[in-house]
């Protein structure tokens, strides 16, 4: 049998300054030490790199790669290249792992010298929320999954279970250790351009090339969840995302000839994050309904006065201040309610011929509502020309 104790390490580091020393003192704490040490800085503009540097300078094991700002992906596969180590594995510059954590998941590889992933679950992180805190592990058992255990029970549910609400196995490559032949050949793949969901695609990439996957149901990695975090710059550009990463899952299922299979469980994370962006966009509850806002009856730039302060119309609100694509003029509503949406306060209906607008967008879910609102708003001697009176396109989130 043959031990391995080959292991480097990629750290993406990119505008990590507050945590990357928490990270790097994580490595140097673990339990096994022969490893390597690989970190990209992706053109950081803080002190990161400097940070980086020093703690390279003091360390044999430690190599530092600068290059221009690419993304995640291209930090990464340069980390693949640069890799001495059989096995790889991969930490975000502003995590960290528990003691253990090489250790553990380098047991396997060393046990088994037929085995591709090991996978293990991780731990999110709140700043703001420690409540909030929870592990995440893989939706099988523990064990080794390999010929017919890896097609029936693994590669049916690898996007996502989605009767379950859970993965089959998570979709953080940061809690894995991969041979790094696999894993140079899953980041080919990739699309360097995604921003975000990048891990899934990855992770799917991995599994359909492993021909073994050995899964741990203990958290060894840290995933910190803070106002720098991915998951915090969900905005109107990452619906153009949504179409790269779709098209980037969808090639990589057809490559291997699990299309079909997989076809529902990718449209299924497709919506998951559909449902991320527009909670960022709009601002709603977990429960919520999103309202689209008629963006194609009123022209960019324009000066809107939006009326109705209702749900429909906090969700017009808070687009507008989003996306700056137009320019708000007042807000009112019949009822002068005082509902906030950040700084907004709706005024009365009756204030109305004291602003200059472009156009009135009318906020209401019901044709009826809205017919009665325009009927209230022409009291004021306003032109039909300039109403947009339209039941608002939605969806439950």
């Amino acid at each position: 049998m043959k031990l391995r104790n080959s292991l480097s390490v990629i750290v993406t580091v990119y505008n990590c300054d507050q945590y990357i020393q928490r990270c790097l003192d994580s490595l140097t704490g673990q339990t096994y030490s022969e490893f390597e040490i690989v970190i990209v800085d992706d053109g950081s503009m803080d002190g990161s790199a400097d940070i980086c540097d020093e703690f390279a300078g003091k360390r044999a094991n430690v190599h530092v790669i600068h290059k221009v700002n690419g993304g995640t992906v291209s930090a990464r596969m340069a980390g693949i290249e640069a890799a001495s180590g059989e096995i790889v594995g991969f930490i975000d510059g502003d995590d960290w792992v528990d003691p253990e954590f090489c250790a553990c998941l380098l047991q396997p590889f060393q046990e088994n010298n037929d085995i591709d992933v090991v996978s293990s679950g991780l731990s999110f992180e709140y700043v703001r929320d420690v409540q909030k805190n929870y592990v995440l592990t893989d939706g099988v058992k523990p064990g080794l999954y390999t010929g017919e255990a890896l097609r029936s029970r693994v590669l049916p549910n690898l996007v996502c279970d989605y009767e379950k609400d859970s993965f089959a196995i998570t979709t953080s490559v940061c809690c894995k250790m991969l041979k790094r032949s696999i894993a140079l050949e899953a980041m080919v793949s990739m699309d360097e351009g995604l921003t975000f969901g990048e891990d899934g695609v990855y992770v799917l990439a991995v599994l359909l090339k492993a021909g073994s996957v050995f899964v741990l149901d203990q958290a060894y990695y840290h995933y910190e969840q803070h106002e720098a975090s991915q998951n915090y710059k969900y905005g109107m550009k990452s619906y153009e995302q949504l179409s790269r990463l779709q098209q980037c899952m969808a090639k990589i299922a057809k490559d291997a000839d699990m299309y079909q299979v997989l076809k529902l469980q990718i449209d299924y994370y497709m919506k998951t994050y559909l449902r991320k962006i527009a909670m960022c966009v709009y601002d709603i509850n977990e429960d919520g309904r999103v309202y689209l806002f008629p963006a194609d009856k009123v022209a960019p730039g324009s000066r809107v006065l939006v009326h109705g302060a209702g749900k429909v119309g906090q969700q017009y609100i808070k687009y507008i201040a989003r996306t700056r694509k137009y320019d708000l003029a007042a807000w009112t509503d019949k009822n002068e309610k005082r509902e906030f949406v950040d700084i907004y306060i709706p005024c009365s209906i009756k204030e109305i011929p004291l602003f200059q607008y472009d156009y009135i967008i009318l906020a209401a879910a019901g044709e009826n509502v809205l017919e009665q609102m325009k009927e209230d708003v022409c009291k004021y001697n306003i032109s039909g020309k300039k109403i947009v009176a339209v039941k608002p396109v939605s969806y439950k989130i």
